[in-house]
């Protein structure tokens, strides 16, 4: 063999030795890109450029429930879906003219069909292939399961909604605890003068008539100011031991005269159900402002042929875990009060704003706006939720859940017996203390027409100052909560560690925690709301001043 054929040889022999390196090494490529596409989690499609699929990776069979088979079966209209479709060729255009022979990438989220029904959210990040040229000659797409994380966003943006929400309300709440707290100042002043003039018998008729319309428009004006502190959550509650379905069914029978005769009422209670503590006057409140917007959401398809009906019930539920953490309660034991109707139902946009105070779908003049705001106070009031579900067309479900606590006391007044009704007159030295001057000069002519002695202070450093003098030993204490500089409460602290065991009663626009924490007052201490009565200030006094002497002499 010449050395030309010789160098020949050994160059052939090199060249097969390193094609079959190089084929050796792409076939440990290619099985260590099967290995990787065939295990991710991740789904990985490739199509040619009219999307004609080529492989996917096993895990779609995890991400849309079809096999890899089925899935490679399935016509592209059904496997990708319009969207998902008109998403790739998007990509791929932008992709295909703004850059030549560079890989890069298009992220977009898009839904994949399930099989079965349904469809699952994937983020997909879509490659082009290109030649040696940089011309496309296919599609690498890879898509990932982003279930999870829209989950997520969507129970954060459910959260800031309801944080949202809460300031706003809190915020409405503020401003309308404050003015209703200001009205009844006012009004304790023109309904209690008002209340007396009617029996001077010195008056005229065309007299007497003028000032019961005084009266009468006093006590329309105490009803709407109370409408506002039931929504502000400042509403002076009486908590007692309350059975949900005898409240219910002893409202219902007052209430169901406000229903039109064609509407079918009905009230499934639950069987032993637990008490809670309630007061009767807010969940009696509650049902009648329901049944309002129940009655005026079946007015308002009064023309078309369906049901007219009203359903009502309860039941004992457990909030635990989803439920707690979308109706932002604590788990535990509640009371569910169900009311729903077949009327009109709301859309969406009425729905988010249902709750808002002066909010309403009526014409002007013919609601406050303050129904369903109302409701919603006195529910958050009582640590409990409420839940709106409703359908145009199909009608409106309201759920109420009200928390089963016990080992709260009640301070719910009992019913007054006969002697409790004597005003009775006294000569006990009281100390008022009050820094709304009209009502301050209201009280003190009532309670000195009654016969008691009053030291009236306009403020709790006054009134400080007048016992730290040591010439004043009063029997009793009244005074208001809310006033400027030192409160009530901290006022009462005060004499207390002076005079031990002095009846203290409290004069109050609304309630607040200054008083006490769920309504909770201690022995030998009262609550009397304003706007109050003469009459009710004086049997109020004289009930305290009386059960402190009894136990004094116990």
């Amino acid at each position: 063999m010449v050395a030309g054929e010789e160098r020949q040889l050994n160059q052939d022999e090199l060249d097969s030795q390193t094609r079959h390196r190089l084929v050796e090494q792409l076939a440990k490529s290619e099985r260590l890109y099967r290995t990787l596409a065939d295990n991710t989690t991740d789904v990985i499609l490739s199509m040619e450029m009219d999307l004609t699929l080529t492989y996917v990776s096993p895990s779609v069979v995890g991400l849309t429930h079809y096999s890899v088979e089925e899935y490679e079966a399935l016509p592209p209209a059904e496997r990708y879906g319009p969207e998902t479709r008109a998403a790739i060729e998007k990509a791929v255009s932008q992709d295909a003219a703004s850059f030549g022979g560079v890989a890069n990438s298009s992220l977009f989220e898009v839904e994949l069909p399930r099989k079965g029904g349904g469809s699952v959210p994937v983020e997909v990040a879509a490659y082009l292939t290109r030649d040696d040229c940089g011309q496309p000659t296919g599609i690498i797409a890879v898509a990932r399961d982003i279930s999870e994380r829209k989950r997520a966003e969507k129970q954060r943006v459910e959260l800031e909604e309801k944080l949202h929400q809460s300031w706003k309300m809190e915020s409405i709440g503020r401003l309308a605890g404050g003015i209703a707290h200001d009205f009844n100042n006012l009004l304790c002043v023109i309904l209690g003068y008002s209340d007396m003039m009617q029996f001077n018998e010195s008056l005229s008729d065309e007299q007497r008539g003028n000032i019961q319309q005084i009266f009468s428009a006093g006590q329309r004006a105490k009803a709407l100011t109370q409408q506002l502190l039931m929504m502000s959550r400042k509403q002076v509650a009486h908590l007692a031991r309350t059975d949900i379905n005898e409240q219910i069914e002893e409202s219902l029978k007052m209430y169901r005269r406000l229903l039109e005769e064609d509407i079918a009422l009905h009230f499934r209670p639950a069987v032993d159900l637990p008490v809670v503590m309630a007061d009767s006057d807010q969940l009696s409140q509650i049902l009648a402002n329901l049944l309002l917007n129940a009655r005026d959401a079946l007015n308002a398809c009064a023309a078309e042929r369906r049901e007219r009906s009203i359903r009502i019930s309860t039941a004992a539920v457990q909030v635990d875990g989803k439920l707690a953490r979308s109706l932002g309660l604590e788990r535990g034991p509640y009371i569910r009060i169900k009311v729903a109707d077949t009327g009109s139902g709301m859309d969406a946009a009425t729905q988010a704003q249902v709750f808002e105070p002066f909010f309403t779908t009526k014409s002007q003049g013919e609601g406050t706006g303050l129904g369903l705001a109302t409701v919603y106070g006195v529910v958050g009031q009582n640590e409990g939720a409420i839940r709106l579900t409703s359908e145009l067309g199909l009608g409106t479900t309201f759920e109420i859940f009200w928390p089963i606590i016990d080992g709260i006391e009640d301070t719910a007044e009992s019913p007054a017996t006969q002697e409790d009704q004597v005003v009775g007159t006294g000569s006990e030295l009281l100390l008022l203390v009050e820094d709304e001057v009209g009502v301050l000069l209201f009280s003190l002519k009532v309670l000195t027409d009654t016969g008691y002695r009053v030291v009236a202070a306009k403020s709790a450093e006054e009134a400080l100052e007048l016992l730290e003098s040591g010439t004043l030993v009063p029997d009793m204490l009244v005074s208001d909560v809310v006033m400027t500089g030192m409160d009530g409460k901290q006022l009462s602290e005060r004499v207390l560690e002076m005079f031990p065991g002095l009846p203290v009663l409290y004069i109050s626009g609304y309630a607040d925690n200054i008083i006490a924490r769920h309504g909770v007052l201690g022995d030998g201490v009262e609550l009397i709301g304003k706007p109050f009565s003469a009459t009710e200030l004086q049997r109020r006094v004289r009930k305290l001043l009386d059960h402190g002497r009894s136990s004094r002499s116990c």
